[in-house]
């Protein structure tokens, strides 16, 4: 067995920086790039696999496409960008779902816009 020799950055603590494999190099990602057609027109996002089936369980039960329902979030704003105000969007619509299967209203506690199924709904109507 042959002996690995530590890098300048390893060698004070004998560790691997993080997020990087005996090798150097970066592990591979997770995420699913896909081509979507938002507010200013065609781009893509990178999301993980249980995002975008997230995403298209959302789009079944709401019956909309999927550029569409970008366009539905980000109409509504959010501080961060694209990408974050579709995982935030999908968070906020199945906690609307339990609450209401609890029979709370979460609408008093969240900061960032009401995602919940039914305001959706009315985004797609009005």
């Amino acid at each position: 067995m042959g002996v690995r020799k530590l890098s300048a950055s390893q060698s004070s603590t004998g560790k691997l920086p993080p997020n990087k494999l005996p090798s150097g190099k970066l592990p591979a990602s997770n995420l699913v790039n896909r081509n979507v057609i938002a507010g200013r027109g065609r781009t893509s996002m990178r999301l993980e696999p249980e995002l975008w089936e997230a995403m298209a369980e959302i789009c079944r039960m709401e019956q909309i496409g999927l550029s569409e329902m970008i366009r539905i979030i980000e109409s509504r704003g959010h501080p961060g960008g694209r990408t974050s105000a579709v995982r935030v969007f999908i968070v906020q619509y199945f906690r609307g779902i339990v609450a209401g299967r609890q029979g709370r209203d979460n609408a008093s506690r969240r900061g960032d816009g009401d995602y919940s199924p039914s305001s959706l709904r009315s985004s797609l109507v009005g």
